[in-house]
C-alpha cells in the first residue's frame, strides 16, 4: 500500500502552525513581544527598529502606540481589538504594532524625544519604512463621554484604519484626521 504524499497547501498550513505555536512572529500577525504589552524594560528604539524591517518586508505601518495598562484609555485600545475580530484584522493589515510603555515612573522620554509632544495617553504615531512619521493622533480623537461613562468609538477606531490603509494604497499623506491637522515630524 502506498503512503499518500502531502500536498504542498497541506505543507504550508502545517509550517504556519508551527511557526505559530512556537512563539517565532509570522508576516502577518502581532506576535512579536513589542506587540504584545506596554512592557518598561523594554528597549523601544530597538524595538522600533525591528518594528519598521518587518513593516518594510509586509508593506506595512508601524503604529507606535505610547501607554501602558495602568491607563484605562489604553486597556480599552486593547480589549477594543481583543473583541472585534474584524477590526483587529484590519489592523493587523495595516500597522505593525509597537507598544512604548510610559508611566510616572518611567517616562521614556529619550526615545520620545524624536516625537511630537505627547499630550494624554495612549498617543499614536504612524510611521512609513525605513523611518518617516508620517502622522500622529491623540486618544480625544476616538473618546466619547455620555451619561458619566466613557470610552472608545469603535467607528472612529475604524475611521483611523481607513484613513492609514488609504495611505498605503495611495501613498498621499491625510492632512486631517477627524478634522484636526496632523503633526509631521521625523524621529
Amino acid at each position: 500500500m502506498r503512503t499518500p504524499r502531502p500536498t504542498p497547501a497541506l505543507l504550508a498550513l502545517l509550517c504556519g502552525l508551527c511557526l505559530a505555536g512556537s512563539g517565532q512572529a509570522t508576516e502577518d500577525d502581532w506576535s512579536a513581544p513589542y506587540a504584545q504589552r506596554w512592557d518598561r524594560t523594554r528597549d523601544a528604539t530597538a524595538d522600533l527598529a525591528d518594528a519598521l524591517r518587518t513593516a518594510e518586508a509586509t508593506g506595512r505601518l508601524v503604529l507606535v502606540v505610547v501607554g501602558g495598562e495602568t491607563w484605562g484609555r489604553c486597556r480599552a485600545f486593547e480589549r477594543m481589538l481583543e473583541r472585534d475580530d474584524a477590526l483587529r484584522a484590519r489592523y493587523r493589515e495595516t500597522f505593525e504594532l509597537v507598544k512604548v510603555h510610559v508611566s510616572p515612573a518611567h517616562r521614556n522620554e529619550e526615545f520620545l524625544s524624536g516625537f511630537p509632544t505627547v499630550p494624554r495617553l495612549p498617543h499614536f504615531f504612524a510611521l512609513e519604512p525605513p523611518n518617516r512619521l508620517v502622522g500622529s493622533e491623540r486618544s480625544v480623537a476616538f473618546e466619547y463621554r455620555r451619561y458619566g461613562l466613557e470610552g472608545l468609538r469603535p467607528s472612529a477606531l475604524e475611521r483611523f484604519v481607513d484613513v492609514w490603509s488609504g495611505y498605503l494604497r495611495t501613498r498621499e499623506r491625510p492632512d486631517t484626521f477627524r478634522g484636526k491637522p496632523t503633526q509631521s515630524a521625523t524621529p
